[in-house]
C-alpha cells in the first residue's frame, strides 16, 4: 500500500491509515512504551515513504 499510496498521502494521513488498521485490543496490551515504540516506528516509516526514500 504504501508504494501506491506514499505520493498521495502525508506522513500524518499514512500515521493515521496505520493506527486505524490495528485491532482496537492490541493498543492497550501494548502498553505505554510499546504503543511509543510503535508511534515512533510508524512515524519514521511514513516519513520515510512521502520523502521518497
Amino acid at each position: 500500500m504504501a508504494a501506491t499510496t506514499g505520493g498521495a498521502l502525508t506522513a500524518e494521513a499514512l500515521v493515521s491509515v496505520v493506527l486505524n488498521g490495528l485491532v482496537p485490543g492490541m493498543l492497550p496490551q501494548l502498553g505505554a512504551d510499546g504503543f511509543a515504540r510503535l508511534i515512533r516506528d510508524v512515524v519514521a516509516a511514513a516519513e520515510a515513504v512521502t520523502d521518497g526514500d
